[in-house]
């Protein structure tokens, strides 16, 4: 059991981090858990972000929760959580070897003066630099040791972590969304472009998705959930009643104009004589991390919008980072616009090096992290950071 700030974690190694009010869970996307705080403003605050502009898909993302003494670390490709956690100086070795037990001896690291005792999904770090009666003894292994203390003097605790396989430096295991974070939703995999010979027509989804299978439990039948991996194509001028049982209803629908679904406007009684022109539509699937938007007449798909969540994006947060590999093809060569690509992988297939400058500078729609650039290519549009990386890629139908 951790304490932070008046408040009791339970500690679940290789898993969570829980409470009544909150869990932090392995594998959560990070939107999930920025929402989660969002919610919890009154016991979870001073909460600082960090991420790394220059280098978003290589340098972790953390979030820490200053007042509480916990870290939460997101890999910085597929912005799913690990967990690090500061207790305080409350926890001492016996107290830990008298929940968890002590089964072999800890690592210790000479240069940093700290020793480290760990189990499957969980270590504690324990520094021997302010214990002057503390004896480090020889373990059963070149890098193993263990500690001799008197009661008065027993290190005490300031760094415990939670994380995914048998060592945290070498922690090879690939993290999973845990199935608790579906709650209904899809996530994917990847999404691909479909072309036929020059022409883009469609895009191919592959996700996890929540299936609901029959289990006989004594005799009985019950409905439960399992994962399974779907593979989706969606084209230009799909019905929306096709994409809708090709990939299930969208997290919302969204307008592009403010009068939505407004076929008139009435006024002193009597309707206007002439018709307002109609907003085309988007479904927004968040947790896909994809737009498709459809033409209000017809009700067929004419442009798809895939975001990266970059963080300092006017969006970030609100979507799941869609991977795609999406083949562009210029003067008969080919070049494939991915997730993690730079403006310098894809310039020489722009049209035109003058983007145009995406600003968001109305008081009702402003971005705080400045200006972005949109660059065109054919049935490609790639709206560009000031760090070079790509923010979203709208594809729509050729002409």
């Amino acid at each position: 059991m951790l304490r932070s700030e008046c408040l009791e974690f339970e500690v679940v190694p290789e898993r969570c981090l829980k409470n009544s009010s909150v869990e932090f869970h392995i594998g959560t996307p990070i939107n999930q858990v920025i929402t989660m705080l969002q919610l919890n403003t009154r016991i979870l605050h001073g909460i600082k972000f960090t991420y790394s502009k220059k280098d978003p898909f290589r340098r972790d993302i953390s979030i820490h929760l200053e007042n509480n003494g916990i870290w939460l670390i997101f890999d910085a490709r597929s912005q799913l959580l690990k967990i690090f956690s500061e207790p305080g100086a409350e926890a001492t070795m016996d107290k830990v070897e008298e929940s968890f037990g002590s089964t072999h001896p800890g690592a210790y690291d000479e240069s940093e003066k700290v020793y480290i005792q760990s189990w499957r999904g969980l270590s504690f770090c324990f520094p021997t630099t302010n214990s002057n009666h503390v004896e480090v003894a020889p373990g059963f292994g070149p890098n193993l040791r263990s500690l001799k203390y008197d009661s008065n003097s027993a290190p005490t605790l300031t760094k415990m972590t939670i994380f995914k396989g048998t060592q945290l430096t070498k922690n090879s295991e690939r993290l999973e969304v845990p199935q608790l974070a579906y709650s209904g939703q899809n996530r994917l995999i990847l999404a691909e472009a479909v072309r036929e010979k020059e022409r883009i027509t469609g895009m191919c989804f592959l996700f996890t998705t929540e299936d609901k299978v029959k289990m006989a439990t004594r005799g009985g039948a019950s409905n439960d959930y399992e994962l399974v991996t779907l593979k989706r194509t969606v084209n230009f001028g799909d019905h929306v009643t096709r994409v809708l049982a090709t990939l299930g209803a969208p997290s919302k629908v969204f307008y592009k104009s403010d009068d939505k679904m407004s076929i008139h406007k009435v006024g002193e009684g009597r309707a206007k004589e002439t018709v307002e022109p109609q907003p085309h539509f988007f479904f927004n699937y968040f947790s896909m991390g994809f737009d498709i938007l459809f033409d209000f007449s017809t009700k067929c798909v004419i442009k798809f919008v895939l975001h990266t969540n970059i963080p300092g994006h006017y969006h970030f947060g609100v979507y799941n980072r869609c991977e795609f590999r999406v083949a562009c093809v210029s003067e008969g060569e080919e070049t494939v616009l991915e997730t993690a690509s730079k403006y310098d992988d894809f310039s020489s297939i722009l049209h035109s090096p003058q983007p145009v400058v995406i600003s968001r500078q109305s008081t009702e729609d402003r971005n705080p992290f400045g200006a972005t650039f949109a660059y065109g290519t054919r049935q490609v549009v790639v709206e560009v950071m000031d760090n070079f990386q790509i923010a979203a890629l709208t594809i729509f139908a050729a002409a």
